[in-house]
C-alpha cells in the first residue's frame, strides 16, 4: 500500500446511520500498522483485519453524497459501522496502484493501466469488456476474476 491511493465513489447517499467510513487524518504517515486477524462473524471483510489501540477520539466521520468519493492513501486508518438505515449503502471501490507495486499473494493478479506505461508487468492484463452483453465467455471471465481476487484476500498477511 505503499503506492497506493483507495476511492471510495458513493453510488447511494452514506452517513453515520448507513455506515459511512470513518477515517483517522494523517495516520498514514506513520507508516503500516499492524493488522490483527480477529474472529467476528459480523465482519463482512474476507480477512477480518482490524487496527489495535486506535485513539477513536481523532477519527472523522467522511459522510458522501451519491455521486461524491473519497479518497485515501492505502496506510489510513479506517473503519465503518453497519448500515443501520433501511436502506442500502451502495459504492464502488477502485484501487490506484503505482506500476512498480507488486502483488505478493497471488502471481496472478491482473490491472488495468490508467495511465502512463506499465514497465514492470507485476500484473497480468485486465482487458476491459469490449461489449456489454453477458456472454458465457464474459461470465466466466468475471467467475475466474472472482475467485482470483477471493484467493488474494483471503491469504493471511
Amino acid at each position: 500500500h505503499d503506492d497506493q491511493i483507495s476511492v471510495w465513489l458513493a453510488l447511494s447517499n452514506a452517513d453515520e446511520i448507513s455506515g459511512a467510513m470513518y477515517m483517522i487524518p494523517g495516520s498514514h504517515l506513520e507508516g503500516k500498522k499492524e493488522h490483527k486477524t480477529i474472529e467476528d462473524k459480523n465482519n463482512v471483510l474476507f480477512q477480518n483485519q482490524c487496527v489495535q489501540e486506535i485513539d477513536e477520539s481523532k477519527k472523522t466521520l467522511c459522510s458522501l453524497n451519491a455521486g461524491e468519493a473519497s479518497f485515501h492513501h492505502g496506510w489510513t486508518i479506517h473503519s465503518s459501522k453497519p448500515n443501520k438505515s433501511n436502506d442500502r449503502r451502495i459504492g464502488f471501490n477502485i484501487q490506484y496502484v503505482a506500476t512498480h507495486v507488486k502483488q505478493i499473494k497471488n502471481d496472478t493478479d491482473t490491472a488495468i493501466c490508467v495511465r502512463g506505461i506499465d514497465k514492470y508487468n507485476n500484473f497480468g492484463i485486465d482487458i476491459p469488456a469490449v461489449s456489454d452483453e453477458l456472454t458465457p465467455s464474459t461470465v466466466a471471465k468475471q467467475k475466474e476474476l472472482q475467485e482470483k481476487y477471493k484467493l488474494i484476500v483471503s491469504s493471511r498477511n
